[in-house]
């Protein structure tokens, strides 16, 4: 869809070129296989849909455990986040180890990670409002209704009065968010790539 949408050559192509799609026309260029692991923009918007869904209906129901649900979702996600990062640094760890055992220095094949001084650095200050920019063009393309609705609950909050009302309804909205951010965005489509990658190895 992404390759219909945007040609090489295109004008839309050049407002939104992406690493994804220049490696797929480099591959089928030369006659490689090309394997799509993500999911389709279309089965991921359904799932947001679906999640948001289910957040909402048990942010409505605090008596039939919805509360708790939440809790333990939004917990959850978080605690998975914080063992990647964690299972990351450990591993970086053990790699450098084992090279200054073997009396090869600091390990060059150790994982990378961000640190604060990345967050510095000048090039990526001046890419990320042009970044920012082009992912919600990309999304207003491609995901619509989801883009909408984003806009809709930021247009919401942005009308209404400072109130007990409006210092609640961004609280669910930050609820929401979280929610599906850390399972339909992170944990799903992370368990997604880790299959078609084991797929594709296997194949």
């Amino acid at each position: 869809k992404t390759c219909a949408l945007a040609p090489a050559g295109s004008p839309l192509r050049a407002v939104l070129d992406n690493e994804m799609q220049a490696a797929a026309e480099a591959a089928e260029d030369r006659g490689c296989r090309v394997v799509l692991g993500d999911q389709r923009i279309e089965d991921l918007s359904a799932e947001l849909g679906a999640s948001a869904r289910r957040a909402l209906a048990d942010l409505a129901s605090p008596l039939a455990g919805g509360w708790q649900r939440t809790a333990s979702e939004v917990a959850r996600g978080f605690k998975e986040v914080a063992e990647s990062a964690r299972a990351k640094r450990e591993e970086a760890s053990r790699q450098e180890e084992e090279e200054s055992k073997g009396g090869g220095g600091a390990a060059a094949n150790a994982w990378p990670t961000l640190g604060v001084q990345d967050l510095l650095d000048v090039e990526l200050a001046a890419g990320a409002p042009v970044a920012v920019a082009r992912y919600l063009l990309s999304a207003l393309l491609k995901a619509p209704l989801v883009f909408g609705g984003f806009i809709g609950a930021g247009a919401f909050m942005a009308v209404l009065p400072e109130s007990a009302l409006a210092d609640g309804f961004s609280l669910v909205v930050d609820i929401l968010v979280f929610r599906v951010f850390l399972s339909t965005l992170l944990r799903d489509r992370d368990a997604i790539l880790a299959r078609s990658i084991g797929d594709a190895c296997k194949a």
